[in-house]
């Protein structure tokens, strides 16, 4: 019997207050599936054994809020009810930031009805993947230090849409 790849868990928006279920892949599951891509260092997940439990989890990492769609795949960027993962101090008028850009993250959104499923298809990943890449731009967008800290994270975000499309 083959164990579980995911598993659900509970979220909360930073900038709605929103719940939401977002899914993490186990641990046993990410030393079965993940690699290392050679070119980018990036994480990849490759099904090199035929495994039918397999999941590529990189097109469920960007966990994405179903009311304001912030979308991020870290998890300090949302509330949760877990001892071991710090909420990012956010100020007020960042969280306001945030909000007043929320139409615009809406309209990006609009063009996929897979995004909050486990079974997030390549299109779905892509747009996770510009929702978050609009979300950290919007978030450290005010602050030039913040920003240049989050950059290697945007430009990731772009590696592993460009390696999905592979």
């Amino acid at each position: 019997m083959n164990k579980p790849v995911l598993f659900a868990k509970k979220y909360q928006c930073l900038f709605d207050g929103t719940h939401f279920i977002g899914h993490k892949i186990y641990p046993s599951a990410r030393d079965r599936f993940e690699r290392s891509d050679e070119l980018f260092d990036i994480p990849i997940f490759r099904n090199e054994h035929n495994d039918e439990q397999f999941c590529n989890y990189t097109l469920l990492e960007v966990k994405i809020c179903p009311k304001c769609f912030f979308a991020s795949s870290h998890d300090s960027h949302f509330s949760r009810d877990d001892k071991f993962t710090e909420t990012l101090e956010i100020s007020e008028h960042v969280k306001e930031f945030v909000r007043r850009a929320t139409d615009g993250r809406r309209a990006i959104a609009q063009s996929t009805e897979d995004l909050f499923s486990d079974k997030r298809a390549i299109d779905g990943a892509l747009i996770a993947f510009k929702l978050a890449v609009n979300s950290s731009a919007t978030l450290y967008g005010a602050d030039s230090r913040a920003f240049a800290v989050e950059l290697p994270l945007i430009g990731n975000y772009g590696l592993k849409a460009s390696q999905i499309c592979l």
